[in-house]
């Protein structure tokens, strides 16, 4: 008799190179099924079904998705936010100094599950620089638990991904200083800009590498949107892949593969 082969382990021959007649399809439905639900949209075959019953009824793997991007946690000072109508300012409140990140969602990115748009990121300055790292020298990272529970609840459905969101020098063009600025603040105050990142890479070395070694996660992701358009080569070399190559390295030992998010590039 023909031996059954379930999703979650066929998920694992792809990854171990291994022949498959029957590739595993996982595909993420979770953004596709809010905005279609959100206009009335969607299929009569799949209406009234969670993500996770539409992946059942395709024959898709569970793309079972754990966001483990931790939460920063300030020993001295507080973040603080506040959302009225569709704006949410989140103040960092670091002793004499205040720096503030403004977010504004519209109805159709919310119907589609987008992220708010920021029109104000927390570092401008070489002193919002200096303030931030030194906050951060004493702060920690929180890293949310409840993997195991999805891992439990995809069973052979799937195989469930760790997600923890981008790397240090990442983060910081991301949500601390913005992409639109990140290269002129460096271009202006390399050393402040160096000392950020540098003062986040401690912490997730610190907090994030051990709970994603702890973890019983097979599969990490860590690094999302990377794209030449928006992060030279150069850049990614010098401030992304020395970071990456020592984490994985770490990860690989451990029997954990990586992933990382490439927007198509």
């Amino acid at each position: 008799r023909r031996k059954l082969v379930t999703l979650r382990q066929r998920i694992r021959n792809v990854f171990a190179g291994k022949p498959s007649a029957t590739p595993p399809v996982s595909i993420r439905l979770d953004l596709w099924h809010r905005a279609a639900r959100a206009e009335g949209a969607l299929p009569p075959e799949v209406r009234g079904l969670a993500p996770e019953e539409v992946e059942d009824f395709l024959g898709f793997a569970r793309a079972a998705r754990f966001r483990a991007t931790p939460r920063l946690c300030l020993a001295k000072g507080a973040i603080v936010s506040e959302t009225i109508g569709r704006e949410t300012r989140t103040e960092y409140r670091l002793g004499s100094r205040t720096l503030t990140r403004v977010a504004v969602q519209t109805e159709a990115n919310e119907r589609a599950g987008i992220q708010p748009h920021v029109t104000q990121y927390p570092v401008q300055t070489r002193e919002d620089c200096l303030a931030l790292a030194e906050a951060l020298r004493d702060a920690r990272l929180e890293v949310p638990a409840g993997f195991e529970a999805l891992d439990t609840a995809t069973g052979d459905r799937g195989l469930p991904m760790y997600i923890l969101g981008p790397c240090p020098a990442h983060h910081v063009m991301l949500s601390f200083a913005g992409y639109e600025n990140f290269y002129q603040l460096r271009a202006d105050w390399p050393d402040e800009v160096d000392a950020l990142i540098e003062a986040l890479d401690h912490l997730m070395r610190r907090d994030l590498w051990p709970a994603a070694l702890a973890s019983p996660a097979e599969l990490i992701m860590h690094g999302c949107h990377f794209s030449t358009a928006m992060t030279p080569p150069r850049v990614f070399e010098r401030c992304f892949l020395p970071y990456f190559a020592e984490f994985n390295s770490r990860m690989h030992a451990a029997g954990k593969k990586v992933l990382w998010h490439s927007d198509a590039d």
